[in-house]
């Protein structure tokens, strides 16, 4: 067979292994009978069907070089399929319905993928057609269009036949135009040459590049591992630079293990430090520190593709430069990077002309022509994006967080802080100064990748030069004027100032100010050639440094290596000293007047914005107490227990000008932490509070695990009343937006927050997401102790519950309910029978009236298990509505052994293939179940509980029945000594109902049981070792017994103290598990006097109130003779009957009740001029007829007088207050009962101040 003949084959037998049976009309059997129809099928099917053929026709693999339906936040155009590498295979696919009858109606949106991506074609298909259109012309390219269809219809009737039709050629031209490719290294590298800007006027993909740049660090992260003993070859003879290397390393390692013992640093460490083995910590810290020698090589080269697309330095990487320098340098590409670095040393030395920890890595020749290629296919010219924060969020998942406290804030957050401090109005983002504008003063302590002074960047830029200034467009470059360039090019240069003390992220700051700073400077050399300085070195005024050694020093010391004074300078600028472990980068030159700058206690800072490390005290006692001996300017601002970033919020509000505004985001702890009491002392005496945004639950940082974040501003103030008159302004966030991602949801929550939080100081705002109001008390009321604006006063108590106990999935194994996919069938999944009668029919939950109706044998009634619903959860117990049956099938249940239920099932078969999970997985059974559980689990005894509730409410169930997937299921682990009776006395304790609330998931008002936050319940672990002896346990037992029927519930608590306080905590474990039996049984007897009650009393709360009584629920409870009727009342003459009728009595329509007294009531029949009869008599029978007369409306008289009424008025009260008597008493059983388990728990978890057990307990404390 023909290699084209076999290409055939493959595509008719894509086709033919589909089920088409179980698609569109489901009438089909075959590709051509189902492609005759037309079908809203162009998810779950063709889409799939177009990925099969791209991948056994074209040779592309889904995931690896072809990405199935890619994200585009950009752009927001999502075709189904793009190949990785769009150089090589300019193309996108995308499918269709079967529905769609004519492809090219789809042009504009295929033109606009090729146009957003820089393509030549765009495929479309819906399977039957495919036409492949170029972009500026809506004909399809003929040559390459065809026929599924046809092909399909060819091939059947004569394979060979076949080869000569005009669509097969089409079809064949397409395979081999289209198919995927490979190039090797000369092709790569005449790619690089070839590449040109513009191409089809593509538009910059910054999720592609993101992606990309992802996969290039990965390159030369193992390239460069592969040249880890290049290093100390290369600095033979250069020692201080091999020891610079080791001591950076070695600082690592230290981040690692903080335990390492202290070893002597030396230039021939290195080697032994490159050489240590992957899974020691030295070599997981020189792991790390290559990770930064390819971050680093990545941006170096990066940044010289920017400059050299906007035309700042030559081109050497791209377009015609590439060309003629790698002619030039003997076909060398590694020269021609080199060649690119000088160009770009030239613009700014500090990057590209000083020697540093990772100048010495140079990409290998074949991984550099593979990166130089990736990058080619990028226009980078109007790059203004922080495209490098996500490459440093990156870094920071491959480094220790816990250690550093660094996360990369979202650019929606920075965006949102400046708006906070005001930095976005011409006269908040520039001075004006004898009428002309000055650049303001911004620090960032912190900068990270540089995402706050990137975003005050683009302000900058946007203030001066407009939203819309494109320094390519010439008319908009004419439209400027020189002045305001040189005044951006100066705020950025001289008004943005920062410190890092992480090296690589110093560089990520550089790099990524550079690509906002270099087209203003390229702007200008455009406007005017000699405005600037011929050769000039572009530097900022950001450091590499410790920012906690920029602390305001008037009278500075100058210390020797070994610590000790040497002299003392009234200058600020001669203190400097290099620390070789830390400060890899030296500062000289115009980095050492930025470093003067920032060191100066002038306080000219008009704004200081930043995300401060968050690390705490605990496990970090070395950090804290190196600064606290290394400067006493710190030790005087320390604090047991205090955090790390206190430090960095006292530097930013000492560097702020009168006026000046300080916005951070930090955890949420500070105004209420025992350790802040300095902190908040400090920022009394010198700042104004403008400001708080508490964000409670919300998520912000992906990795920031149990983080409670909050935004403040704080405004530098010298006038010591207008800081005590001063309110703050208060927003706490009650709940998240919905959203796919973190960002999207905070980007929405962000928005709603600015829109409602501008109100006036006696004004609120409150909606189900936030609350904003004014602080109630002025700053003068504040003093260092806590500040309780609107914090919640029980986190720190959250806290030592959860150190208290371990976690619930240290004991107990959590699953979330079956998942059939189809309990019933509905108005939704109806659509797919023929017999629509069967709407609202059981599939897999059945009413006990439809499996009585099935009339199973044992042998299949064993597949039908006992049903709880969420709204079957009392408070305590399973108290069930109605019975309900789950039909338990799974793909390991052979069905031909259950032929009454297969033939039940068969009815439903085509709603069942059709459920999400089977058409994703065509080879499962059709009859399973979507997602069954652990059967055995959910036979045993366990604990329920609702996705979603106000409270903790988990519920034990010993009677085997099985749940749906709104709800979960705890159950013991097999080998676990603690009972489950244990485990529910404790998860439903007040105590850990009110952690919970702190510390669990929320939506909305409602708290969200899962999984996750289940399993991370603190439970108190109960010691059985060494044992109660029988007889004191059983003494305690008895006692407690003795008690609780005795209704003495401080002596029951007492006996349990006194137990727990005697180390007898085996006794305390089943004195709860007695505890827990009585309250289950009392609700049980509850549960029979639900139907006196208009609501079931299981659902009731502690404290809520007995709901109404049920009149006919008392009256049928009486003996028979106690029970008449209306008409006997009339006849005896105990009610009088009067009417206004036109015709007879019993013919009277009752309509409605239209008046009532004490001792009457009327009723109305329809109509204006209706008929009337009222009823008059004793004042307790006439309450009673209004209690259940409503109940008879619609009906005529002659039934209406039938109703039921007590005979004796007095025998029905007595009965009444008898039932309510009952009921009362169970419940303050049951109170008392949980009371004593309230209290205990606390006892257990070691919250014993009485302020604590009453913050938890309330009135019952």
């Amino acid at each position: 067979m023909s290699d084209d003949l076999q290409i055939i084959e493959k595509a008719v037998n894509i086709l033919n292994d589909v089920n088409w049976a179980a698609y569109g009309d489901h009438q089909a059997t075959d590709y051509l009978a189902y492609i005759q129809g037309q079908h809203s099928d162009e998810i779950g099917l063709m889409d799939r069907l177009l990925g099969e053929f791209l991948e056994q026709l074209l040779g592309f693999t889904l995931h690896q070089d072809l990405h199935p339906q890619m994200t585009a936040k950009t752009t927001g155009k999502c075709p189904d399929y793009i190949p990785d590498d769009t150089h090589l295979h300019p193309f996108v696919f995308d499918a269709k319905g079967s529905d769609t009858t004519d492809l090219g109606q789809h042009y504009d949106q295929i033109a606009g993928y090729m146009r957003s991506k820089g393509l030549r074609y765009g495929v479309l298909t819906n399977m039957r057609d495919l036409a492949v259109y170029a972009l500026h012309s809506r004909q399809p390219e003929a040559d390459y269009c065809f026929s599924f269809r046809q092909l399909y219809q060819d091939y059947q009737q004569d394979p060979t036949a076949a080869l000569e039709a005009q669509n097969t050629k089409h079809f064949l031209a397409f395979v081999h135009r289209f198919q995927r490719r490979e190039l090797d290294r000369a092709a790569k590298i005449q790619a690089i040459i070839d590449a040109r800007h513009g191409l089809h006027d593509a538009e910059l993909d910054l999720d592609d590049l993101v992606r990309r740049l992802h996969e290039i660090v990965a390159v030369l992260h193992e390239d460069a591992r592969q040249q880890r003993k290049y290093p100390p070859e290369r600095y033979k003879y250069i020692l201080e630079r091999q020891q610079q290397i080791a001591l950076e390393i070695d600082t690592i390692a230290r981040e690692i293990a903080p335990d390492l013992p202290e070893r002597k640093i030396k230039a021939a460490t290195l080697k032994t430090l490159l050489g240590a083995a992957g899974d020691t910590t030295d070599g997981q810290a020189t792991d790390r520190y290559l990770y930064r020698v390819a971050y680093f090589a990545m941006t170096r080269i990066l940044l010289a593709r920017v400059w050299e697309d906007i035309g700042f330095i030559d081109q050497a990487l791209y377009d015609g430069g590439f060309e003629r320098l790698y002619e030039w340098l003997g076909n060398q590409v590694q020269r021609v990077l080199s060649q690119a670095f000088f160009f770009a040393s030239e613009r700014y030395s500090w990057l590209y002309g000083l020697e540093n920890n990772y100048t010495w890595y140079i990409p290998s020749e074949d991984v550099l022509i593979d990166v130089l290629y990736d990058f080619s296919r990028f226009d980078f010219r109007h790059l203004d994006a922080d495209v490098l924060g996500a490459v440093y969020e990156a870094y920071l998942d491959k480094t220790d967080r816990k250690n550093k406290g660094q996360y990369y804030t979202p650019r929606p957050m920075v965006q949102f802080i400046w708006d906070r401090v005001g930095f976005n109005t011409p006269g908040r983002v520039f001075r004006f100064e004898g009428g002309e504008r000055k650049p303001r003063v911004v620090l960032d302590f912190c900068t990270g990748s540089g995402g706050f002074l990137v975003e005050a960047a683009r302000r900058i830029r946007e203030t001066a030069l407009g939203a819309d200034f494109d320094p390519e467009d010439p008319a908009r470059l004419e439209a400027v004027s020189l002045d305001d360039l040189i005044l951006v090019m100066t705020a950025l240069i001289e008004g943005l100032r920062g410190s890092e003390i992480n090296a690589f992220a110093y560089y990520l700051t550089e790099v990524n100010l550079l690509m906002q700073l270099t087209p203003i400077i390229a702007a200008i050399l455009k406007k005017a050639p000699h405005a600037l300085r011929f050769g000039r070195d572009y530097a900022l005024a950001v450091i590499h440094q410790d920012a906690l050694k920029l602390y305001n020093r008037l009278q500075p010391t100058l210390n020797d290596n070994e610590g000790n004074r040497v002299s003392e300078f009234v200058r600020s600028d001669e203190v400097y000293e290099r620390d070789r472990r830390h400060d890899i980068v030296i500062l000289d030159g115009y980095k050492y007047i930025a470093y003067n700058w920032l060191k100066s206690a002038t306080r000219e800072a008009d704004y200081v914005c930043s995300n401060p490390p968050y690390v705490g005290e605990k496990g970090h006692k070395e950090l804290f107490r190196y600064y606290r001996e290394k400067f006493d300017y710190w030790d005087r601002y320390y604090q047991g227990k205090m955090d790390y970033l206190y430090w960095f919020i006292i530097l930013g509000l000492s560097k702020l000008r009168d006026g000046g505004r300080l916005g951070y985001i930090t955890t949420s702890y500070w105004p209420t932490a025992d350790g802040a009491a300095i902190l908040r002392q400090y920022i009394l005496e010198r700042a104004k509070i403008v400001g708080m945004i508490d964000f409670g639950e919300t998520r912000i940082f992906s990795d920031a695990p149990g983080q409670h974040n909050m935004v403040f501003v704080l405004e530098r103030c010298d006038d010591e009343e207008a800081r005590a008159a001063n309110r703050p302004c208060l927003v706490r966030v009650e709940r998240e937006f919905e959203g796919e991602t973190i960002e999207e949801r905070l980007t929405r929550l962000l928005a709603h927050i600015q829109k409602h939080i501008v109100v006036a100081p006696d004004q609120d705002f409150e909606d189900d997401y936030i609350s904003v109001f004014w602080s109630p008390m002025t700053q003068d009321a504040l003093s260092s102790s806590s500040w309780n604006f609107f914090l919640s006063s029980g986190a720190e108590l959250s806290d030592i519950v959860a150190r208290a106990g371990t976690t619930v999935s240290s004991f107990c194994q959590v699953i979330k309910g079956v998942e059939t996919g189809a309990n019933s069938v509905t108005r939704r999944n109806v659509e797919h029978l023929t017999d629509k009668s069967l709407l609202g029919a059981g599939i897999f939950v059945l009413t006990q009236k439809e499996l009585d109706a099935l009339g199973l044998s044992p042998d299949e009634a064993i597949r039908l298990k006992p049903l709880v619903r969420a709204e079957d959860l009392g408070y305590g117990l399973v108290d069930k509505a109605d019975e309900l049956h789950l039909l338990y099938i799974d793909d390991s249940t052979d069905l031909r052994k259950y032929p009454q239920i297969a033939t039940r099932l068969r009815k439903f078969r085509p709603i069942l293939e059709n459920r999400a999970e089977f058409v994703r997985n065509p080879n499962r059974k059709w009859y399973a179940l979507a997602w069954s559980r652990d059967e055995a689990l959910l036979q045993g005894p366990k604990l329920i509980v609702s996705y979603r509730g106000s409270g903790n409410n988990f519920v034990y169930d010993e009677s085997g029945s099985f749940g749906l997937s709104g709800m979960y299921f705890i159950a013991t682990k097999a080998k676990s000594a603690i009972s489950i009776k244990y485990i529910s006395a404790l998860l439903n304790s007040k105590l850990l109902d009110f952690w919970y609330a702190h510390k669990g998931k929320r939506k909305g008002k409602q708290r969200e049981y899962v999984e996750r936050p289940i399993n991370d319940i603190p439970i108190r672990g109960i010691s059985f070792d060494p044992p109660t002896e029988e007889a004191a346990r059983r003494a305690v037992l008895d006692s407690l017994k003795a008690h609780l029927d005795a209704g003495d519930y401080d002596a029951a608590y007492a006996t349990l103290h006194q137990a727990l306080d005697a180390g007898q905590e085996d006794a305390v474990h089943d004195g709860l598990v007695e505890l827990v039996d009585q309250i289950i049984a009392l609700k049980t007897d509850l549960a029979t006097y639900n139907h006196h009650f208009s609501t079931r009393l299981t659902r009731l709360e502690e404290n809520d109130p007995l709901p109404e009584i049920e009149p006919l629920a008392v009256l049928q409870g009486l003996p028979a003779t106690e029970q008449w009727s209306v008409d006997m009342h009339i006849q005896n003459g105990t009610l009088s009957a009067t009417q206004d009728l036109f015709g007879a009595r019993d013919d009277f329509y009752f309509h409605r009740v239209k008046a009532s007294t004490t001792t009457s009531i009327t009723l109305q029949a329809r109509g204006r001029k209706a008929d009337t009869l009222t009823l008059s008599g004793d004042r307790a029978l006439i309450g009673y007829l209004k209690a259940v007369l409503p109940a008879k409306q619609g009906q005529f008289w002659r039934d209406v007088k039938k109703t039921l009424m007590p005979k004796d008025i007095g025998v029905y009260q007595d009965e009444t207050q008898h039932i309510v008597n009952i009921v009362a008493d169970i419940r303050n059983k049951v109170a008392g009962r949980q009371a004593v388990i309230d209290w205990l728990v606390l006892d257990l978890y070691g919250i014993t101040g009485p302020d604590d057990r009453k913050l938890v307990l309330g009135k019952t404390a």
